[in-house]
């Protein structure tokens, strides 16, 4: 038994839980009594985030119903950061070919892009060369990984030049390796800065001429653009 210095009650050891001199029963009232200080405060505030925040919930819901939407009938923006991640994984499951497509026009869901003999469970990612640091001239490839998700068997991770005319670098990234703990995968354009994902580069060639010689408008993604592109 001890005394609770706020409230001057014995009390036994056990409502000792979040501190040693004040109750459980005291912590939770005096935070309670701070909580409501700060919103009355801050009021204005936070309501306002709070509104942003429903805002911003809505808008993704109405944004990825419209990929979906977009997807399923063959009318994906190609322009849009999930058409041209379609048409990257496109060129990986052409070049690889031991591959089964996750999402399709009845399953957009999977939390992987491919499913490969070889590779096993595959995220295709890819970025154009972009500066790194302005005002300096150093160029990166950035590739944004998901946070909270488990991270697939491999990253296929393919590296356009500026105006992603061209692939120009590709690399194979085990999930589980060191450059796959943080939310991005940065290789700076310096000789530096590939050597440290030399072990990882392969051929871009092929990946290159698969890409410049893609027709889109058969992809069942972009299938029915066609029509709309010409009128």
């Amino acid at each position: 038994m001890k005394e609770c210095i706020n409230c001057k009650t014995e009390k036994q050891d056990s409502e000792f839980t979040k501190c040693k001199t004040v109750c459980d029963k005291c912590l939770q009232h005096y935070r309670t009594l701070k909580q409501r200080e700060y919103y009355a405060k801050n009021k204005d505030k936070i309501n306002e985030k709070r509104r942003r925040e429903e805002t911003w919930r809505i808008n993704e819901k109405t944004r990825s119903r419209t990929i979906n939407n977009q997807f399923r009938t063959g009318k994906l923006n190609i322009k849009s950061p999930t058409g041209q991640a379609t048409i990257t994984e496109h060129v990986v499951f052409t070049v690889l070919g031991d591959c089964v497509k996750l999402n399709t026009n009845e399953k957009f869901t999977s939390l992987y892009d491919l499913e490969s003999k070889s590779l096993n469970n595959i995220d295709v990612k890819s970025s154009s060369l972009m500066t790194r640091y302005k005002p300096t001239s150093l160029t990166r490839w950035c590739f944004h990984l998901h946070i909270n998700t488990e991270n697939p068997d491999n990253f296929v991770c393919i590296g356009f030049n500026q105006d992603r005319s061209e692939i120009v670098k590709v690399w194979v990234i085990p999930g589980n390796c060191d450059k796959t703990h943080s939310a991005n995968i940065n290789v700076t354009n310096t000789a530096n800065g590939l050597s440290k994902f030399k072990e990882y580069e392969v051929d871009a060639a092929p990946y290159n001429t698969i890409y410049k010689n893609l027709n889109i408008y058969e992809l069942p993604e972009f299938r029915n653009l066609k029509q709309e592109v010409k009128a």
